[in-house]
């Protein structure tokens, strides 16, 4: 349950960024989603090395129905900037992830 409330705590942070001035290029709705996947990946990863693909996958679709009950992806699209979402999407921990969307 940690990596859940982890993975929330980046669905927070993507919606603070919701408050700057949105610069042309921003993430999509699915570019969204995959920042979301990403960072309950390196969270999961983080505290349960070993964890199996299975265990992954059950964790993404709770991490996406809790944020989807939260309204924390609305507020991702138009403003996370591609720059943000890139060095997110590369980070190997949860902590740069947090890091590259608060730039």
């Amino acid at each position: 349950m940690r990596e859940v409330t982890r993975a929330l705590g980046a669905g927070a942070l993507l919606a603070s960024v919701a408050g700057c001035n949105s610069p042309p290029a921003t993430a999509s709705v699915a570019q969204c989603d995959e920042l979301l996947d990403r960072y309950t990946e390196l969270a999961l990863h983080e505290s349960v090395p070993d964890a199996s693909p299975e265990v992954v996958a059950e964790q993404k679709r709770q991490v996406r129905a809790m944020a989807a009950a939260s309204s924390v992806l609305t507020t991702c699209p138009g403003h996370v900037t591609e720059t943000q979402r890139r060095c997110a999407m590369s980070s190997s921990t949860p902590d740069s992830f947090e890091a590259c969307l608060v730039e």
